[in-house]
């Protein structure tokens, strides 16, 4: 059905769109020199995606969930597909989708609660025709949390992904959306977005940085998409504290996770990372523990948590989620700045 659709569109409209829209068709896009993007249409084919896998090893009980964000073959026009990586790599990314949209259900119920609190800043901010992206957005689990509460303000949401395996299934999650403004799918690489400087209001990463090679790099890239007072929106799993039971096992076993899992670290230190990038600007976040039933911030404060009864797995319970304002704030529920 859907590539009928598609089909159907691409008769239509040529090649005059670059993007998706929630019914029309997907694109693998690359930047260009006049800071647009450009791409060919992705057909239903192309479905799923994500950027955390996970494996269960035995009866260990660890978890091991994380952000992989394999290349995704290029389909031109006409249905022929120009593997970048050979067969094994794309059957990889089939199997990365699959699993990381169906296997991280669990961990999605854990991180609910904290994604509504820090979501609802964007879905509820009065101001309209936004541009939002969501880097490394995948199956699309966080659309529910700001989308709907966008709808009719005119806003441009994009997602971009290297996965465009993934796309089938955002496109699911967007279709079962009572309301929501459009959402461009854009086949693309967190640190080489190919946007336009200063275009982007607000910035989502989700479960990004832990697998990139260079975080800074990459935070470079979203100060240079954001607007002056545009906001970067973060949930992040981290190193445990150096020297503790925990971070010892991250350590020991962070050369086998990247293996598994997409090049994703157990043991980065992704807040001092962000808290560099967003120096000249204000950084609001917060440290805590995913566990069974509860969430354990780092002064001791709890909250319950009925919906991840079954927790996120040891060695990525450490979190960190938080706002990074590029320099004054824009929107509303922005943190407090302090005057000296």
């Amino acid at each position: 059905m859907m590539t009928t659709m598609t089909t159907t569109k691409k008769k239509k409209k040529k090649k005059k769109e670059l993007t998706t829209t929630r019914a029309g068709p997907v694109r693998a896009g690359r930047g260009r020199e006049d800071g647009g993007l450009e791409g060919v249409e992705l057909n239903r084919d192309g479905n799923q995606a994500s950027r955390r896998s996970s494996v269960l090893f035995g009866g260990t009980g660890l978890l091991l969930q994380c952000c992989g964000n394999p290349a995704c073959a290029a389909r031109s026009t006409e249905g022929r597909v120009r593997s970048r990586r050979g067969y094994l790599a794309q059957r990889y990314d089939k199997f990365q989708a699959v699993n990381l949209s169906e296997g991280m259900v669990g961990y999605e119920k854990s991180i609910a609660l904290m994604k509504r609190r820090l979501f609802g800043g964007l879905a509820g901010s009065p101001r309209e025709n936004l541009s939002i992206v969501e880097l490394g957005i995948g199956s699309g689990p966080n659309l529910q949390y700001y989308a709907p509460g966008r709808a009719g303000k005119g806003d441009t949401i994009t997602g971009i992904d290297t996965n465009c395996e993934m796309f089938g299934y955002a496109r699911d999650r967007i279709a079962k959306l009572e309301s929501a403004p459009d959402v461009n799918l854009v086949v693309a690489d967190a640190g080489a977005t190919g946007l336009p400087d200063s275009s982007a209001d607000a910035v989502i990463a989700t479960l990004l940085l832990c697998s990139v090679e260079d975080q800074d790099a990459t935070l470079a890239e979203i100060r240079r998409i954001l607007k002056p007072g545009g906001k970067y929106y973060f949930v992040e799993h981290v190193g445990a504290q150096p020297g503790t039971p925990l971070r010892i096992a991250q350590d020991v076993l962070t050369p086998l996770q990247r293996v598994l899992a997409g090049g994703c670290n157990l043991n980065k230190d992704t807040s001092s990372a962000i808290a560099r990038a967003f120096a000249d600007g204000e950084v609001t976040q917060y440290r805590y523990d995913v566990l069974p039933g509860r969430v354990v911030f780092s002064n001791g404060f709890e909250l319950e948590n009925p919906e991840g009864s079954g927790g996120v797995g040891s060695l990525i319970s450490p979190h960190i989620s938080g706002e990074a304002t590029a320099g004054e704030c824009i929107l509303k529920r922005c943190p407090p700045r302090v005057t000296l």
